[in-house]
């Protein structure tokens, strides 16, 4: 019997055993150990950099192995570099007397701030387009070729209008005007964001295409005097006779942006389509005269009198929305003008500059 006793007691203890060993495994197999990360001090590898669109001024993420956890360790360069290192005279490292900052460091990452030369203002004036990024610590380094990189946008001055040159910071409206701006890099014409550049006048975007007119390159627009034009009589500043706007070019989530002078008023043109000169030419039920042009936005028909006849000139209003229009129509004030006078007649604007359109005689 107490043989007996142990057997039973000894295949109690062999099935706790095994079941152990089974739920053991179990546990392995659902919460796997994961690999420990490389040690330092291995091979120097890298496996992928990334950056976003990698402008001038952005981080730049290095994945690799064998890195240092100590910044310095660390010597990051950029080589074979376009434009040469020479052009913009930066030195390409993280070593001492370089430009590459190194931001943070882990054995598997490394943090860097891509290069790029500024002025004294603090503008952007030049920096890697293309180059092969090298990292080495002690003895050890890896290269990785066909790195390209994004210059920022820049903004300048009106380069070109049509049919009026005086002043680079002033434009008109109702004209086709060119800026000049884009990315500042040599080869930036090639990269994939270029023909996402916007243009954005006033707060507003506003339709704008890459052009060469001549030697000028830039973006063209229009400035639609609907939009754009304010019936202001000033002068000013210096007899521009104009206002303030800002103008902002953007891509990839980078902007600049420069305040520059647009007119209040554009050109205007006006002429007599339909504008008899006698009373008897006037239709007897609706006696108008009908004025075409462009950006027409004269607000009065004053009529002078010719010799012998005297007296005050006489107005009528025309466009009381003071809008800018290729057309207008002014009734013919037959009840104040004197039977038998000539007259001649000028349009007149709100700032009270006058054209004369024509002459018109009343029926005696």
């Amino acid at each position: 019997m107490e043989g007996f006793k142990k057997l039973i007691y000894a295949a109690i203890i062999l099935f706790v055993v095994v079941a152990m060993s089974c739920s053991g495994d179990s546990e392995d197999q659902n919460n796997p150990t994961p690999n420990p990360p490389p040690p330092p001090g291995g091979d120097v590898t890298i496996t992928d950099v990334s950056g976003g669109h990698m402008f001038w001024g952005d981080e730049m993420v290095i994945s690799g192995t064998g890195f240092s956890t100590v910044k310095e360790d660390n010597i990051v360069k950029l080589t074979g570099v376009f434009p040469t290192a020479t052009f913009c005279n930066l030195n390409y490292t993280s070593a001492s007397g370089g430009v590459i900052e190194i931001v943070s460091a882990t054995a598997t990452q490394l943090k860097i701030k891509i290069p790029f030369k500024q002025n004294v203002n603090g503008d952007p004036v030049c920096g890697p387009e293309e180059a092969t990024l090298e990292v080495a610590v002690n003895d050890k380094k890896a290269t990785k070729e066909g790195l390209k990189f994004n210059a920022l946008p820049w903004i300048g001055d009106f380069n070109y209008h049509y049919g009026w040159f005086d002043y680079p910071s002033v434009t008109r409206i109702g004209d086709s005007v060119m800026i000049e701006g884009g990315m500042m890099g040599f080869r930036s014409r090639e990269s994939e964001l270029w023909n996402d550049i916007t243009l954005y006048v006033n707060g507003a975007q506003t339709a704008a295409k890459y052009r060469t007119i001549g030697l000028e390159s830039g973006w063209a627009f229009y400035l639609s005097a609907e939009k754009y034009g304010e019936m202001n009589c000033s002068e000013e500043p210096n007899g521009w006779a104009a206002r303030e706007m800002p103008f902002k070019l953007s891509v990839g989530g980078k902007s600049v942006s420069r305040n520059l002078f647009v007119q209040y008023l554009p050109e205007q043109s006006a002429s007599c389509e339909d504008c008899p000169s006698t009373e008897s030419g006037l239709n007897p039920v609706d006696p108008i005269w009908k004025i075409t042009g462009t950006n027409i936005y004269y607000t009065e028909l004053r009529f002078s009198p010719v010799a012998p006849c005297g007296g005050p000139s006489q107005g009528v209003l025309l466009n009381k929305g003071k809008t800018f229009d290729d057309e207008v129509t002014a009734q013919i004030p037959l009840s104040i003008l004197a039977p038998g006078c000539s007259y001649q007649v000028y349009l007149v604007d709100p700032c009270n500059n006058s054209s004369l359109i024509g002459y018109f005689t009343r029926g005696v």
